[in-house]
Parts: structure tokens; sequence; C-alpha cells
């Protein structure tokens, strides 16, 4: 028989009952933090309109004072004590100044912050005043250990007792407000000594906005009166150690809790910049390597859920250098401070970018390929979004990130995808490859042919990409390099692609005449070791003919008159290699191979420029230049092969040796340079270690003959060289001359290294081929200020094979 229908009044509705216990589920059980606990109600005070929050500590005591627009009788009865209400959800709560830039979004709207005051302490005490004319202070005093007593009790059963006051009880030494919201949260749970209390401050710092510059509508200040004893001990020590105050400032307790500027530090590191355009239709992406803008771009936005919600992204890659300087100002080393924070509307979240905190996957994808991809220790960034509970939603424990919602879901792709490989291509490839950047402070090294050389081919890909628009770009970096570069021809396809996709007719005319003088320096070195190759093969043809003349010399002792006109005869022809033969002919005949290359290849360049202006085409004043200073480079080579020639101990077998680096060069100052070098004591220290390293013992002898040339144009008496194994897999050589030095008008040096620069009235050439020399081992050259602020000082650093 088929069950009668009730009819629905028939029966009363039942409810839901709600045990006391509520409050440690939404209280002390949720957040499993102090500093989180402090954290939410920081954020209550900022969604209140506050623009100063105090905590103050005493012994038992924990005061949260804020100068917000505070409450009335009513919002305590309608808002605060009303359990998991948020006006701020619901859409209620007005809005205040901050509300355009968060896009009227609030740090915090689950309406369970309040119980934060649970995991601190056994009882509140809240005192609030609304900034409506004659409001009252409105005061409730909450013991929680009441909610705990019987979980049969109903939460709305525990009293709350309520009174109105006439002043605001606060503690000694703060001034009265004339509005806001006071929390005197007392009965701690736990205790908060010095080292506490320091790991607050730090974490604050980190809660708002620690990457740009200072928030002046928004101040945190710390107050714990036993430790200003200790605070002043460290505020002297920083008087008498001013270099050591950034560290030691993070060591004081006491004040304003001020922002961690990274703008000092931002022209020291690499640095991305993404944000979505007003309209969000496009993302727009900057790239700057330590102040240098390498490219802006900008790309079609297809996030539909992060739209509107103001994604901003800033990722800086921090070398070492600029890691040793983050740790000297900030007191702590990088991977201590944190990696990638993420903030919603305004506020962090936690624990994203804590130490050991892995929510972006970075530190899981650098362990697919450790020298192809960024980890955590490697970047420190900021990533901004503004959206309600739907698009960005806090776990509710508070200590868990966001939930997994289809924006979040975008915004890690986003952050993937266009920020963090974006900076990676560029570190990986293009810094990462130069092993002595890692100890660069600046953008020095970008001036180097091998680094222009991975930037152009960096911005060409880029430039090909059609779904990007190239915006700008570094343009002094991304030009032609010079036509002896190992890298020119590869970056002369990228430039010319590049020109191409920009439709700039001056680059197109810059690569083709720099292909024409390639093609020229080539035909010219290609007929030079051609006509070498054939000198070489005749001068062994005719040592083997003297030979054989030998041989028959011996042959011909045993019937001397029938070959004696004959062997005559041919000694004669070959004299000149009977006398050598005495010396090291293989190293004579090297060198003099080598001078015969150098010598045609100049004989055949000159030639070319001859029958260009035969033809009535005088090369334009760039050709000129270039034709110029290769003449010079050329030459150079040949003296340094000449004197290389007069020091009969030296044995040369190739243009590349594999050799003690450190030696060659203490031996080559000490033995080699005093023989065209007078006027000048060159002191040579000995090298303390053995370096090998492949080089070419020419072009090294021309930088060295350019630092000496250049002491002595100085009116330097006195060269002292010195070798330094401090940097690790490097060697450092440093010239200190005590010449006249630098003018003082030259405030920028990295010009000395400039093509035509020349603060004499030299070429201007000599260094800059010394820097070509340097780079195309991977090493550098640098001025150095000189100790003494006499003279000069030039730092040569080779870096380990």
């Amino acid at each position: 028989m088929p069950s009668r229908k009730i009819a629905p009044d028939d029966k009363p509705p039942l409810f839901f009952r709600v045990s006391s216990g509520l409050k440690s589920i939404i209280g002390r059980d949720l957040i499993v933090s102090d500093f989180v606990a402090l954290f939410e109600l920081v954020k209550n005070s900022f969604d209140a309109r506050a623009t100063d929050v105090k905590i103050v500590f005493e012994k038992e005591t924990i005061w949260v004072i804020d100068n917000g627009k505070g409450m009335s009788r009513e919002d305590l009865i309608s808002k605060w004590l009303f359990v998991a209400y948020s006006a701020k959800k619901d859409g209620t709560e007005d809005h205040d100044y901050r509300d355009s830039a968060a896009t009227h979004q609030y740090a915090g709207n689950k309406g369970v912050g309040r119980f934060s005051c649970d995991r601190l302490g056994k009882s509140l005490v809240l005192q609030t005043r609304s900034e409506e004319k004659r409001s009252p202070i409105e005061e409730l005093d909450l013991e929680w250990g009441l909610f705990e007593e019987d979980q049969n009790n109903e939460f709305i059963k525990i009293p709350v007792k309520h009174q109105t006051l006439e002043a605001f009880n606060l503690p000694s030494g703060i001034d009265s407000l004339p509005h806001g919201t006071i929390l005197r949260i007392g009965g701690l749970r736990d205790s908060w000594n010095r080292e506490k209390l320091l790991k607050l401050r730090a974490h604050l710092e980190k809660l708002i906005n620690p990457f740009e510059s200072k928030d002046e509508t928004f101040k945190i200040t710390l107050i714990a009166e036993h430790e200003e004893k200790a605070d002043n001990s460290t505020r002297a020590r920083i008087e008498e150690e001013p270099q050591a105050a950034p560290a030691l400032f993070r060591k004081i307790v006491n004040g304003r809790v001020t922002n961690f500027i990274f703008s000092e530090l931002a022209d020291k590191t690499t640095r991305l910049e993404v944000d979505f355009s007003k309209d969000e239709k496009f993302i727009e992406t900057i790239l700057i390597d330590r102040g240098k803008l390498i490219y802006k771009i900008r790309e079609k936005n297809n996030y539909h859920f992060l739209s509107a919600a103001g994604f901003k992204c800033r990722l800086f890659f921090l070398n070492m250098a600029a890691k040793q300087t983050f740790a000297r100002r900030v007191g702590v080393p990088v991977i201590q401070f944190g990696s990638v924070f993420l903030f919603r509307n305004g506020f962090r979240v936690f624990p994203v970018g804590e130490e050991g905190d892995d929510t972006f996957e970075i530190d899981r994808r650098k362990q697919q390929g450790y020298a192809r991809f960024l980890g955590t220790r490697d970047v420190i960034g900021r990533i901004d979004v503004h959206g309600t509970e739907d698009k960005f939603r806090e776990a509710t424990s508070r200590d868990q990130g966001l939930v997994e919602t289809p924006a979040y879901l975008e915004l890690l792709d986003a952050f993937k995808e266009r920020c963090l490989k974006r900076l990676e291509a560029y570190v990986v490839d293009v810094t990462w490859q130069d092993k002595l950047d890692k100890m660069r402070d600046d953008a020095s090294g970008l001036a180097s042919a091998p680094a222009r050389a991975r930037v152009i081919e960096l911005v060409a890909a880029i430039a090909k990409t059609e779904e990007i628009e190239l915006v700008d770009y570094a343009k002094d970096i991304v030009d032609v390099l010079s036509e002896r570069v190992n890298e020119f021809e590869g970056s002369l396809d990228d430039l010319r692609l590049l020109a191409k996709r920009l439709n700039d007719p001056k680059l197109e005319k810059r690569v083709a005449r720099a292909e024409n003088r390639y093609r020229e320096l080539k035909e010219a070195e290609e007929r030079a070791r051609e006509a070498a190759d054939r000198e070489l093969t005749a001068r062994k043809q005719a040592d083997l003919r003297a030979r054989t003349a030998d041989e028959a010399r011996v042959r011909a002792e045993r019937d001397r008159a029938e070959v004696e006109a004959a062997y005559e005869e041919e000694r004669k022809r070959n004299l000149f290699l009977a006398a050598v033969t005495s010396l090291d002919f293989d190293a004579v005949t090297n060198l003099h191979h080598q001078i015969t290359i150098h010598a045609s290849d100049i004989h055949s360049l000159i030639e070319a420029q001859i029958d260009r202006l035969s033809l009535g085409k005088p090369p334009d004043k760039e050709t000129l230049f270039s034709f110029l200073e290769q003449m010079r480079f050329k030459n150079q080579q040949v003296m340094a092969i000449s004197r290389l020639a007069t020091r009969a101990n030296f044995r040369m077998n190739s243009d590349v040796i594999d050799d003690n680096l450190a030696v060659y060069i203490a031996q080559y100052m000490t033995n080699v340079t005093p023989l065209y070098m007078d006027r000048i004591q060159i002191n040579v220290g000995a090298p303390e270690k053995i370096f090998i390293q492949k080089f070419k013992p020419i072009e090294i002898a021309i930088v060295l003959d350019n630092l000496v040339v250049n002491a002595r144009k100085a009116g330097a008496r006195t060269l002292n060289v010195s070798f330094n194994f401090a940097t690790k897999d490097a060697m450092q050589v440093a010239f200190l001359d005590d010449g006249k030095g630098l003018p003082a008008s030259l405030k920028d040096t990295s010009r000395l290294f400039e093509k035509g620069f020349s603060t004499t009235d030299g070429s201007g050439l000599g260094l800059y081929h010394s820097r070509q020399v340097m780079e195309s081992f991977g090493g550098t050259i640098e001025y150095r200020n000189p100790p003494s602020g006499k003279g000069a000082a030039f730092v040569l650093t080779f870096p380990s094979i």
C-alpha cells in the first residue's frame, strides 16, 4: 500500500542549532599561526579605512589600535556580532579612497577574521567609536573560555558584556583617537620574546608592499616598551657601524614597520614587468637588465577569467652580486626573505612566497633541468590581482594560499608562460652564457660582442613571432657587430630579419654595408692564407732538398770527386735554411708563416680599397674607419709576432695553445716587454697558482702591449702587475700604474673601451681591441679606481675552462 504524502503544513520545519564549540573551529583551530592572526586584524583595520595601526605589546596583553571609521552600536549588533557575516562580501560596506586602486575589493571578506583574537589570547575587550558626530564609545568584553566550558551550550546563548564609555581606555603613551577601533587581547596563549617580535616585524614588512615605494596612506607601528633597552643598544651600534645599518635596522623591534624598498636594487638586477593594459585587451611586458632596457613587447590577452583583475607581475633575477647586495642591505639572505609573493586586493596571501614554499612549482620545474631553469633561490617577485571571492578565494585556514578557481588557474598559467619563462629565456640564454656575469652588478657585460649577439638573437626571435608586437628594444645593443667577431655571421642574419620585420631601412643599409665589408675581409684573409700556405710549402720543399743534399754529402764522402760540385751548388741555394736549422726551426717557421698571413691580409685589404677607388667608389666614413681599424689590428698582430720571435726559448706550435696562462703573462711582461718599452719600470708579481687555459699568445700579447703603451702615454714611470685567484673559477690580473690617470671630466669609464674613444691623441682603438680579444674567450677588461687615487688601474679577468 503506497505511503500517504504528508502535507507541508502537517509538521513545523526544523532548524540548525549552533554549538558554542563553533568558536574554536572558526577561531583558534582555523587560524594556526600567531602571525596570520595579526595579519587578519591588520587587514580589518585597512578595510576600515585606517591610515595608522599600532600594535602594542605588554607583558600579558596585545593591543591593536587603529584610526579607522569605527563602528556604531548598530554595526556591532548587525555586523560584528553576526558570525560569518561580511558586509564587504554582500556589498553593503561603504567604499573609501583606496577603492579605485583595488577595484572596489577588500583585503578580507569572510566574516571570521574577528576570531583571530581567540588564537592570540583568552580574552578580548573591543572599544570602538564611529566617525559619525557625537558617537559614543561602545565596548564589548568577551571571555573565549566561556565558549569552551560545555559544547552543549548554544553559541548564541554565551553572553558578551557591553557598555558605553566616555573615553577610550588606552595603554600609556598612546594618544586618544577621534574615532577608530581598539582591541585589547589579554591572557596571551604564547609568549612574545624578542626573536618572535622581530619575526613579526619581518612578516609585516612583506604584508602590504615590499617591492615598490612606501605607502604613506597606511602605516603600521610596533610598540614594545620592554624591548627599548635592547633597541637603543642596536641603534648605538648603527652609529658606530654605519656600513652595517641596513642589517641592524632589522634588529630593532620598536617603530614604524617600513616596507622593503626594492627600487634600491632595481638597477642591480634583471627584472621583468608584466601588466595588463587598461582595457585588459593586451599584455604588456618590459625586460630590463640592470637599468638597461632590453625589450618591450605587447600581445593579445587571452586570459578570460583574469580580465578586470588588474593582473600585474614584477619578477627579478638576482645573480651572485645582486644577492650579496640584497643580503647586505636587507640584512638577510634572499632565500630567507622569500621568493615570489602573491597579493590579493593589496594584501599578501600567506604563505605564498615563504621560504620553502613552491606554490608556482618553480623548484619542481627546475629539477627537470638545473642549468636550463630558474629556481626559487634565483628569483624574487610579486604578483598582484584584485577580485571578489568567486575569482580569488583564500583558503579558510588562511595559511594555504588561494583555492583553485578558474581565475586562479589562469593566474598560474600567466605567471609561468608570460613571466617566468620570459625572464628565464633571457637569463639562461644570455647572461648565464657569460661565466663572469654572475659577479657584475651593472650591465657592462652587455657591451661585449658575444652578449650582444645573444641579445640580437633573442630580440629577433621575438620579432618574428606573429602574435607579439615588438614595441621597443635596446637599439645600441641590437646593432651590427664588428666584422671580426665570431658571432658576426649569425647576428647578421638575425638583424636582417629584424630590419625586415620592423620595416627599418636604416638598419637594412647598415647590415648591407657590413656584409660587403665582411665579404672583403674574408676574401682578403683567404687569399692571404693561400699565399702563406704556398710559401710554407715552398719552404718545406726547400728544406727537403737541403736534407736530401745533406744525405748526398754523406754518400759523397765515398766518392767526393763525383758529387762535390753538385753539393756545393745545392748548399749555396739553401744557405739561409741551413743556418736556421741550427736554431728552433719549427718555431721560427711557424712565426714566419703567421707574419706572412697577416702581411698578405693587409696587402689584400689595401688592394681591395685601391680597386674601389679606381672604380670611382670611395668608401664612406663608416667603411673607411672599419678598414683602418682592421689594418691597425693586423699590424698589431705582426708586431706581436716579431716580438715573440726574438725570444729563442719561446715555442709556439699553433695559433691556439693550451698552457699555463698565468706563467705566460708573467714571462711576457718580464722577458718580452722590456725589449721594446723603455722609460717605464715593470714589476711583476709571481702567480701563486697554475691557471691552464686555451689562448692565442699573439692576441694576449696585444692586450698586454696596449696596457703598457697606455701607461707610458700617461707618463707612468712604474707599472705593477699582480695576480689574484680569489674569484672562484677565474683568474684576475691587475695593472696599476703611477701615471696621470683619467681626466676628472670622464664619469663613465666604460667609454674607454668604445671604438674610437680616446682621452689622449691616440686612435681610441687599443682598449677597444683589448676588449674584443678578452671577450673572444669569455674574459673581461675593466677600469678600476686606483687605491691611492693616483694613476690608473685595469683588471683582466680570465674564466677557467
